[in-house]
């Protein structure tokens, strides 16, 4: 990119933002990665198991809106979940 064509020679410091900001080759890049993070970003934060049942060893399941706790007893514990 050569900066005498963004800002038509003038020397305008504005020209030149307007003139890179605002290209297609600028706003391509930005838009799609703002939709990445809102698509992805958010959805996949949401996601918690559900329905965990111990099966091998002793541990205890406390599920909450935001968070599941697991608090294991025995050295080793086997828990299945209807859904990751």
């Amino acid at each position: 990119m050569k900066l005498s064509n963004a800002d038509n020679g003038t020397g305008d410091f504005r020209s030149l933002v307007n003139g890179v900001c605002m290209s297609r080759d600028f706003l391509r890049p930005v838009l799609l990665g703002l939709l990445a993070i809102t698509t992805f970003g958010f959805t996949s934060a949401q996601a918690a198991p559900e329905n965990g049942q111990v099966s091998l060893g002793a541990a205890t399941i406390e599920q909450f809106t935001t968070e599941t706790n697991i608090t294991q007893t025995t050295d080793r514990a086997v828990i299945e979940w209807d859904i990751i």
